[in-house]
């Protein structure tokens, strides 16, 4: 209990890894709403074949190879926080535009598609930047505490938004719940963009 507790302490008190922390625990709120309801809006609310579920993800899948070649190069020109701040702020985009996605199928597929694209390649150059940085700035002997904490707290919020996307899919709307979604992934970065990680460079 000690060592968790000493992990936790280190997280939440760091003035780097809180707002990384805070950002990931976000992003798994909202994105865990919006992954409860994605099917359903591709096949009902978007009249688009099952198929299209897993060709989007390819697509975002395939963006992220872009963002893993180009993650060195983007941290030398623009600093590693920097980095990490835009990365974020193209994950809510990506996932805030796909909610609006509508119209006749091709122009919904490409909105889509557009959305899984940017959200993917922030997704990558995010997760590059955030461990890149964690390992930077964390004595050898808190890694791991670091991690599990980091983790427990970041992606603990997941099935907490897959339980509320699907409550508040049956009350609203799948559509409206997932404009929320959006709004609330798009909101993820200003834990990095107003916290002094804009600032870091290394």
């Amino acid at each position: 209990m000690a060592e968790i507790g000493e992990g936790f302490r280190f997280v939440l008190r760091h003035p780097l890894l809180r707002p990384i922390t805070a950002t990931t625990a976000t992003f798994q709120l909202f994105g865990g709403m919006f992954d409860a309801l994605l099917a359903l809006f591709i096949t009902r609310e978007l009249d688009l074949p099952p198929a299209t579920f897993g060709l989007v993800y390819a697509i975002g899948s395939a963006s992220g190879l872009i963002g893993a070649a180009s993650g060195a190069r983007l941290t030398r020109r623009a600093g590693l926080g920097w980095m990490i701040v835009v990365a974020a702020s193209a994950i809510g985009a990506g996932w805030l535009t796909m909610s609006f996605a509508k119209g006749v199928p091709a122009i919904a597929f490409a909105i889509l598609a557009a959305g899984f694209v940017v959200a993917g390649l922030g997704n990558t150059l995010y997760n590059i930047g955030v461990a890149s940085l964690s390992q930077a700035i964390t004595p050898d002997r808190l890694l791991g505490r670091m991690n599990a904490t980091r983790l427990f707290i970041g992606w603990g919020t997941l099935p907490i938004g897959s339980l509320i996307g699907g409550f508040l899919g049956e009350a609203i709307g799948v559509r409206t719940t997932l404009l929320v979604a959006g709004i609330g992934l798009a909101s993820g970065f200003l834990w990095v963009a107003l916290s002094p990680l804009r600032k870091y460079t290394h």
